[in-house]
């Protein structure tokens, strides 16, 4: 959340929430403009959509936000999606979940602040998104990806 002082709120992103599948149900094909945007204290992207547009079907979802790693190290991140996501940190492609109970992915990741991007595609049928991840700030215990935000000045 970019609010007026420019701080992100301890556990949330900032959403942009499209109606409409995207192409072929990829969340890469997110437009990459417009939309409603607002913030998210959750990923629970099925009663977003619901209390946005009234359904829970077809909806893309581009979260964004940043994340303060304390310790530089190894960070193993897992994605389960119902239809799809993807994972971008640093602007870097980390992992893609297709219809997954979890795709995981490391990647190294040193002291100061990352930017996130999580991507959601819900084309029909049930919808399900959580994000975890484990690593030197977790003392390698998976935690719910929401706890990794920190408050932060731009």
């Amino acid at each position: 959340n970019s609010g007026t002082d420019g701080a992100i709120a301890a556990g949330t992103f900032d959403y942009r929430f499209l109606d409409g599948a995207p192409a072929g149900s990829n969340p890469d094909n997110i437009a990459s403009i417009g939309g409603l945007t607002g913030v998210a204290t959750d990923f629970n992207a099925g009663s977003l959509a619901t209390s946005l547009t009234g359904s829970s079907t077809t909806f893309g979802i581009v979260y964004t936000g940043v994340i303060n790693v304390t310790t530089a190290g190894t960070y193993n991140f897992t994605v389960a999606a119902d239809d799809a996501a993807t994972l971008y940190i640093d602007g870097t492609f980390v992992l893609l979940s297709w219809f997954s109970a979890g795709t995981a992915n490391s990647l190294s990741l040193g002291a100061g602040q990352h930017s996130i991007e999580l991507r959601y595609a819900q084309d029909s049928g049930g919808s399900g998104l959580s994000v975890s991840y484990s690593g030197p700030d977790t003392g390698a215990v998976s935690t719910r990806f929401f706890l990794l935000l920190r408050p932060v000045d731009w």
